[in-house]
C-alpha cells in the first residue's frame, strides 16, 4: 500500500475531486485514473440509492407490517370467544409466516454480500476519518457519508428485531392467555392453541445459514468490532511502511 501521498489537498487536481472520496494508493484527479474512478462513482451512487430504497424503506416498512399484524393477532387472542377464532388466529398467523419467509428470501441472497460492503466501507470512512486534521467540507463530508453507513446497516438489523419484537408480543399474550377458564376450550381448541403456541417460541428474526447469520443487535455490534479492528491493523500497517 503506498503511503499518505494522495491526500484530498496534495492531488494534482483537488478541484477535480469526485463526490464520493476514498482513500487510494492512486491520484484520481488525473487521467486515466480520473475517468475510471467517476464510472465507479456513478456506479456506487446508483447502486447506493438502490439499496438506500430497497433496504431502508421497503424492509423498515415490511417489518413494521409484520409487527402491526402480531399485535392484532394478540389481540384477537385475548378477544376470542370460540374455537372458530382460536382457528382463524392460526391461519393469519401461517399467512403472516409466509410472508415474512418471502421477505427473508428475498434478502438472503445479497445479505453475505451487505454484510462484507458494510465492513469493507466502515473500515475505509473510519480511516479516512483518522486523515482529517482540520474542520472543512472534506471532513463534514466524510463524517457525513459515515453516518449513513451506520444508518442504513443500523436500519437492515432493527428490521430484523422489530419483526421479532411482533412474536414476542403474540408469544406473550399467548402466555397470559387464560385458556383453563375458557368455555370454548374444547379439545379442537387445545391442539389448534399448542400449534400456536410451538410455532410463536421460534424466534422469527432474519436467520440465515443454519444460524451462522443472525441479523440482529448483536450482529450490528460485531460489525462494529471487526470493522474497529480492521481498522486498526489497516493504519498500523501503512504506518509501518
Amino acid at each position: 500500500i503506498a503511503s499518505a501521498k494522495y491526500y484530498y489537498d496534495k492531488k494534482a487536481h483537488p478541484e477535480k475531486q469526485l463526490p464520493m472520496v476514498f482513500w487510494l494508493p492512486f491520484d484520481d484527479t488525473v487521467p486515466p485514473n480520473y475517468y475510471f474512478m467517476a464510472i465507479l462513482n456513478i456506479y456506487a451512487l446508483v447502486l447506493t440509492s438502490i439499496l438506500a430504497t430497497g433496504l431502508i424503506s421497503n424492509t423498515s416498512a415490511f417489518s413494521i407490517h409484520i409487527r402491526g399484524q402480531y399485535t392484532m393477532l394478540a389481540l384477537q387472542l385475548e378477544r376470542s370467544t370460540s374455537a372458530s377464532h382460536l382457528h382463524d388466529i392460526i391461519q393469519k398467523h401461517q399467512h403472516l409466516l409466509h410472508f415474512r419467509d418471502k421477505l427473508a428470501a428475498v434478502l438472503a441472497n445479497t445479505c453475505l454480500l451487505k454484510a462484507f460492503i458494510y465492513n469493507l466501507t466502515m473500515t475505509l470512512s473510519l480511516y479516512q476519518l483518522s486523515s482529517v486534521k482540520t474542520v472543512n467540507q472534506r471532513a463534514f463530508q466524510l463524517i457525513f457519508q459515515y453516518v449513513v453507513i451506520l444508518i442504513m446497516f443500523y436500519s437492515f438489523t432493527t428490521s430484523s428485531e422489530v419483526i421479532d419484537e411482533g412474536n414476542d408480543i403474540l408469544y406473550g399474550a399467548i402466555r397470559s392467555y387464560k385458556w383453563y377458564s375458557a368455555r370454548h376450550f374444547d379439545r379442537r381448541a387445545a391442539k389448534t392453541f399448542q400449534l400456536l403456541t410451538r410455532m410463536c417460541r421460534k424466534p422469527m428474526r432474519l436467520i440465515y445459514y443454519g444460524g451462522t447469520v443472525d441479523i440482529c443487535y448483536h450482529s450490528f455490534l460485531a460489525v462494529l468490532k471487526f470493522s474497529f479492528s480492521l481498522f486498526t491493523i489497516l493504519k498500523q500497517s501503512i504506518h509501518a511502511k
